[in-house]
């Protein structure tokens, strides 16, 4: 190996088994799916359609819960839609229209599914990505 490199190295790692780890590791994220990309054009004024396209995802939201949940029917499907892409306005919504019993029900229902979403679509990324994503104070309930 040139030694510049080797240099190099030695200077980012403390072992010849801490660099096989690393390419390990890179080599592991570059066997991940590719990451969604999302392009958008000719938005002026048009902040609530924007806004609409950036909470659905470009419709990748919908399809995500269709994979992850191919049992529900579409009716059920656009509710957890609504859910994800609006959940203050879907909360109070609900709320309003439920008893206190029902409401809290419906909250812990929805978010075993909101749970079992977000693992089927954090597998994608590295555990590492996803902890980084949280807000620190819920990193803990990740395993590792």
């Amino acid at each position: 190996m040139d030694e510049k490199y080797y240099k190099l190295l030695k200077e980012q790692f403390v072992s010849k088994e801490a660099v096989l780890t690393e390419i390990i590791n890179l080599s592991a994220i570059c066997e991940l799916p590719k990451g969604t990309e999302h392009f958008v054009s000719d938005i002026h004024g048009e902040y609530d359609a924007f806004n609409h396209v950036l909470r659905n995802g470009s419709g990748s939201i919908k399809e995500k819960l269709r994979e992850c949940f191919p049992d529900l029917d579409p009716t059920e499907i656009s509710e957890l839609a609504t859910l994800i892409y609006y959940p203050e306005e879907k909360l109070a919504s609900k709320e309003s229209q439920l008893s206190q019993e029902a409401f809290a029900y419906y909250c812990r229902e929805n978010l075993i599914s909101l749970l079992k979403v977000a693992r089927f679509a954090g597998k994608k990324y590295t555990r590492s990505k996803v902890r980084k994503a949280f807000p620190e104070k819920f990193r803990y309930i990740l395993r590792n």
